[in-house]
């Protein structure tokens, strides 16, 4: 696959002998140097006095607080104009050796990092025998040290964890921002006239004084189309997301932007062991997925994981049983509607693994209760509902522990989802005649979505699911479109968000210009490729680092470790086959410790029945939002085809909860934010 920005020059080890100018830390409390929330500038032209500067750096580091609130430093050059600041959650290494922002021990180099560098261990280690010295043992001082001696595009192909940070050269007065390879930790970045802006959150970027946040209208269709703004873009004209696996440098106010892995690379390399035996795959997938749970098992605080009943958390549950002296906490959240709930199936999936589990039982009052919350907690407009019962379960993990495990990225890496099943059908949909096509596109819509979800009913129950009408009107989107139109389309939501927001041209991700399937790809490796791209760093990771972030719970994704994508993507063995469904390994792995018949029913995901909800306890909120005077505000929503679904919707005409909570989270975050 290309590369969406050019390689990288090898840099060189970078640590001299000036020790810089700037100030020291100021600690509100002793706390590590772990999951935070970063934010800092430069005044392009350094007009201010130092302590000006430490204090709009700290009102940045204070909007974010809730990322960090077992402390707060700050750090200035006054001569660059450049702030850090940094807000912590404690994790490991409690005391104030690990206080960021962190000076590298030459002193040439400033640090704020939000982050987890899970074999920090090792490279402590290669770094001692290379003469560099360690106050503390937090993986900050690992981080920044690396840096110093390896130079920065060799130290990120080094460190294996999530992250996101900021390092700041005194000497060459050169700023890098990087992100993890992933997207798991996020960061934002602005290039204005006169300041460079970058934080965690958006909320950052507003506490900045002199910047009016202006929406970007572009963005508004593209967020309507896939429920959430795509990378690199942001809502806002002029702020961007870093993309996962990249570096920016800034220097004389010139701005690049190299990546140091590519995903793309590793699908499109040549297969490992393509001669070994199935078992073989899996013993080694095994090994290596077991050394990475027992890694982020790595605290000094309680640490449970987030047990659904589901293959990827079963077996994250039991690799961790394995490993601790003690049984694990585990925690799942449960619903009033039954068609929801799945606490049932957690607990004796717990029980089989003999875990402490905490089952979480909600009523729908308790989670409608968040949701005006939302367009504040989640800083940008996001509109995936499963936004709501991640929310309300991280609150109530956070009261047990500080750090959870997750099992997000297993189904983009083990081809779990059921558009996978559908996409697959795509080469026998191109060899139908058009005519065909057409004819079965039209029965499959003649159907009613209640009528569909009835017939569910009727099939076998591992292949029963909450989702039978969106199947078929996926599969007819597919038989009316191309290959690379029809993937769009079923990934999508408002398939035509012109309507909806007339006279305004649409961003696409990059991704989306490789065309489909992507080049040296098969079908199904295309699809995996541009959901890790897209649909995993601003869907997914978003709502668990923003819901977790919420309540300061710190989660790890432990199938997002880099060596264990690059070892799937490179076994072809491991994908579905004739022989063997999608996920099969983590199928096989569970069944060594848990009964084959726990496994064995339909995947439901994690949702909430949002569509009963506007028609019962959420009307008169969504009516207010979606009042016609609401929408005509700006003139940038056309309000005729929402009222018309909103309409529909209430009667019982049609299911259009997932296009009306699109508008209602949208029209709510603009509130939230007033803009």
């Amino acid at each position: 696959m290309p590369e969406l920005f050019p390689a990288a020059p090898e840099d060189r080890p970078t640590c001299g002998t000036r020790s810089g100018t700037g100030q020291l830390p100021s600690m509100a409390k002793k706390a590590d140097s772990k999951m935070c929330g970063i934010a800092g500038f430069i005044d392009k032209k350094a007009r201010l006095d130092p302590e000006r500067y430490a204090s709009l750096v700290a009102t940045m580091g204070e909007a974010i607080a809730h990322r960090g609130p077992d402390g707060s430093g700050t750090w200035v050059d006054k001569p660059c104009g450049v702030a850090f600041a940094n807000r912590r959650l404690a994790v490991i290494d409690l005391s104030s050796k690990a206080a960021q922002p962190m000076r590298s021990s030459c002193g040439r180099f400033v640090l704020t990092y939000n982050g987890e560098i899970y074999n920090a261990a090792r490279l402590r280690a290669e770094l001692r025998n290379r003469g560099r010295k360690f106050r503390g043992h937090s993986d900050t001082e690992v981080l920044v040290e690396a840096c110093a001696s390896w130079g920065v595009q060799h130290a990120l192909r080094e460190i294996e964890g999530m992250f996101a940070f900021a390092l700041w050269d005194t000497t060459d007065r050169v700023l890098y921002l990087a992100r993890d390879r992933f997207g798991i930790k996020p960061l934002y970045w602005a290039d204005f006239d006169d300041s460079f802006l970058f934080g965690s959150e958006l909320k950052a970027l507003r506490a900045f004084p002199g910047w009016k946040p202006e929406i970007l209208p572009e963005a508004v269709p593209a967020f309507f189309r896939h429920s959430y703004v795509p990378g690199p873009y942001s809502i806002y004209r002029g702020v961007r997301k870093l993309e996962p696996g990249t570096v920016l440098r800034l220097e004389k106010g010139d701005v690049s932007i190299t990546r140091y892995w590519d995903l793309g690379a590793h699908v499109t390399a040549k297969p490992d062991r393509s001669n070994a035996t199935h078992e073989e795959i899996l013993r080694d997938l095994e090994a290596t997925l077991r050394k990475t749970v027992e890694q982020q098992l790595q605290s000094d605080v309680p640490i449970g994981i987030l047990l659904s009943g589901g293959l990827d958390s079963t077996v994250l549950s039991a690799l961790a049983r394995d490993h601790g002296k003690q049984a694990p906490q585990t925690f799942s959240l449960g619903f009033s509607d039954p068609a929801y709930d799945e606490t049932s199936f957690a607990e004796e999936v717990a029980k089989a693994l003999g875990t402490q589990h905490h089952s979480l039982q909600l009523s729908d009052a308790d989670l409608i209760d968040v949701i005006p919350r939302l367009g504040t907690t989640f800083d940008e407009p996001f509109a995936d509902s499963s936004q709501i019962p991640t929310y309300v379960l991280c609150a109530k993990v956070r009261d047990a522990v500080t750090v959870a495990l997750s099992g997000e990225g297993g189904d983009e890496l083990f081809a779990g989802y059921d558009r996978y099943s559908l996409g697959r059908l795509n080469a026998m949909i191109d060899a139908m005649p058009a005519s065909v096509r057409k004819l079965l596109a039209a029965s499959l819509e003649t159907l009613s979505p209640a009528t569909w979800n009835r017939l569910a009913g009727l099939l076998p129950a591992r292949w029963r699911g909450l989702s039978m009408s969106a199947r078929a009107y996926f599969l007819a989107n597919l038989l009316r479109d191309n290959a690379s139109n029809g993937y769009r389309k079923l990934v999508g939501h408002w398939q035509q968000p012109g309507e909806v927001i007339p006279d305004v041209e649409e961003l696409a991700s990059p991704v989306w210009y490789e065309g489909f399937p992507l080049p040296g790809m098969d079908r199904l490796k295309s699809m995996q490729v541009i959901d890790m791209l897209t649909y995993l760093p601003d869907d997914l990771l978003v709502k668990v680092d923003r819901a977790s972030m919420a309540s300061s719970l710190e989660v790890r994704v432990p199938f997002l470790d880099s060596r264990l994508v690059e070892q799937v993507m490179r076994s072809p063995t491991l994908l579905p086959d004739s022989r063997h469904a999608g996920k099969w390994p983590m199928r096989a792995i569970a069944q060594k410790y848990v009964p084959k018949e726990l496994l064995e029913r339909p995947k439901k995901g994690f949702s909430c029945p949002v569509g009963a909800w506007l028609r019962g306890p959420l009307r008169d909120w969504a009516e207010d939002l979606l009042d016609e005077r609401n929408l005509r505000q700006d003139g940038l929503l056309d309000p005729k085809p929402i009222r018309r679904k909103w309409a529909q919707h209430v009667n019982g005409d049609a299911d259009w909860h997932y296009h009306l909570w699109i508008v209602l989270q949208f029209v709510n975050w603009r509130r939230a934010h007033s803009v």
